[in-house]
């Protein structure tokens, strides 16, 4: 009776964890992921601008939190994204204003590709590592991509400058 009353407990757990996880993979199936890049990065620091991207800052003018390039088969769902007409000079200013703030707080700048839940590319996104969020995909090519905190840069400041600064 001990033995069918632990292969039934067993049977039992092994059901639930099941459906943990076919729960888990159906709410995570539509989000992409983040891969860091070094092509992504150099894209960014040489300003090179991708004539099929749409460009989107999210933070400051001055030295945003994070950019983004983003296929222009893609509309993006965000109002808290904004558009910027790119060109070289735009993007150089961005990113010399984006390299001066994470100097000041000891961070450095990354480049990702952006990969779409099946792993296809689907843009390009540059940022501090910890200011990497989550995007979701939607129907008819539409994303929600996710801003980093507004406290991207300010949340090193103690840290970098430690107490008294």
């Amino acid at each position: 009776m001990k033995r069918v009353v632990t292969i039934l407990c067993g049977f039992v757990l092994g059901c639930f964890f099941m459906g943990l996880q076919s729960c888990a993979t159906l709410s995570y199936r539509d989000f992409g992921r983040f891969s860091p890049d070094r092509a992504a990065t150099e894209a960014f620091e040489r300003t090179q601008l991708n004539p099929d991207m749409n460009y989107y800052m999210s933070g400051s003018d001055v030295h945003p939190n994070a950019l983004i390039g983003l296929d222009k088969r893609y509309v993006l769902e965000s109002t808290l994204w904004k558009r910027v007409e790119m060109t070289p000079a735009r993007l150089k200013e961005l990113v010399t204003g984006m390299k001066a703030r994470a100097s000041m707080v000891g961070q450095s700048l990354h480049g990702f590709v952006l990969h779409d839940p099946q792993g296809k590319p689907i843009g390009i996104w540059y940022s501090i590592l910890s200011a990497t969020t989550a995007f979701q995909m939607k129907e008819d090519n539409r994303v929600i991509i996710y801003t980093p905190d507004l406290n991207t840069y300010d949340k090193f400041e103690d840290e970098h400058w430690g107490p008294g600064f």
